[in-house]
């Protein structure tokens, strides 16, 4: 029974070209959204940082970003509530102004610091050798996270062009 060239590779790297997979995925469905190289660019430099080591995910680094995911996404779920019943949405906050563009900036930095919970997350699968289903798991939370990352981008730059 002759094996690929695929099976040889190290668990650690499997994850990787399957992160990079599903990443080159959405690549390709770049023709729906504007192209933004910047967002692309900025995944690469914080995978430096943390292979690097110079961002570490701490137990502490690890709640603090998980806390501020976590209410980011209540505000996100309280706006969806009051635009399907009261037919209005949070003052300020998601409009073009300085505190819409401090927030959409705030949303987009934690959208980053998600990829250091990612790769870390990758990197710890990869050392305990979980199964094949966890490999897929990491890289649909990877992909996940980007596309947080470069929707949340994408919106600050909208916010700060002035469109709503």
């Amino acid at each position: 029974v002759s094996q690929s060239r695929y099976c040889y590779l190290k668990k650690e790297n499997r994850l990787h070209l399957r992160a990079i997979f599903l990443c080159k995925f959405v690549k390709k469905m770049d023709y729906a959204i504007p192209k933004n190289k910047e967002c692309w660019h900025h995944v690469v430099k914080i995978f430096g940082l943390y292979k690097f080591q110079i961002i570490r995910a701490t137990e502490k680094f690890k709640a603090v970003v998980i806390s501020a995911s976590i209410a980011i996404a209540l505000v996100f779920v309280v706006q969806i509530i009051m635009s399907l019943a009261f037919s209005s949405s949070i003052p300020y906050i998601f409009e073009s102004n300085w505190l819409g563009i401090g927030f959409a900036a705030f949303v987009a930095v934690i959208a980053s610091l998600n990829l250091i919970l990612d790769f870390d997350l990758i990197e710890s699968a990869a050392a305990q050798r979980a199964p094949k289903a966890f490999e897929w798991l990491c890289a649909i939370a990877l992909l996940a996270t980007l596309v947080w990352m470069y929707y949340s981008f994408m919106r600050l730059l909208s916010l700060i062009q002035g469109d709503d």
